[in-house]
């Protein structure tokens, strides 16, 4: 597919000796830093997971589906509306955590804090909230949408062609979709998780 992001394997959180030497994390295990280490592997893994969502829409769904003659641009827009910014958004996002993690000594992360902040705290906070939102708004109406057009019988011989496709893992459009308001409940509880972890210092910081 020419995409690493698509191409990633996804299926298996990796473990944190994937990243860090075995000596340090020795130091580091069972203790609140472990805990730390851990809830940021999952961030990472699942960040990565949501992009390759995202992109599977895109690429097994909607680009399809825009040479379907049967659908209008309207209609299009109904079901996938800022797709194309919210991949950009968790783009810009995954990459960032991924750099952070490559250039911390050992791989043991630090200053979590500031990188959240930067992407979800203040204007950029607002924009991806922004862009989860509009995203979401009228899903029902895109779920009604897809459900009328697949009593088509070309537009359902189409939704099974996209579903065949091996990227998919057997999953149709309509589970894709709310994929985008899960990821934001989820990037939450994950944000509340490091707290826990870390000093004031940093998430002030």
């Amino acid at each position: 597919y020419g995409d690493s992001d698509l191409e990633a394997d996804v299926n298996t959180l990796p473990n944190l000796s994937d990243f860090i030497p075995n000596d340090v994390l020795q130091l580091l295990y069972q203790s609140r830093e472990w805990k730390l280490q851990t809830t940021i592997n999952e961030l990472i893994h699942t960040e990565r997971t949501h992009l390759k969502g995202l992109k599977i829409m895109k690429k097994c769904f909607r680009e399809p589906m825009e040479r379907f003659p049967g659908m209008s641009p309207v209609e299009l827009d109904c079901i996938f509306r800022n797709l194309d910014q919210l991949i950009d958004l968790h783009t810009q996002f995954k990459y960032a955590l991924r750099q952070h993690r490559e250039e911390a000594k050992d791989h043991v992360v630090r200053h979590i804090g500031d990188l959240i902040l930067r992407f979800l705290d203040g204007d950029k906070g607002e924009q991806f909230a922004r862009a989860c939102a509009y995203f979401i708004e009228d899903q029902s109406q895109a779920l009604k949408l897809i459900k009328k057009k697949e009593q088509s019988a070309d537009f359902a011989a189409l939704m099974r062609v996209c579903e065949a496709n091996t990227l998919c893992r057997r999953l149709t459009l309509k589970d894709y979709l709310p994929s985008v308001m899960t990821r934001f409940t989820k990037l939450k509880m994950l944000f509340e998780a490091m707290k826990k972890f870390v000093s004031d210092d940093e998430i002030e910081s």
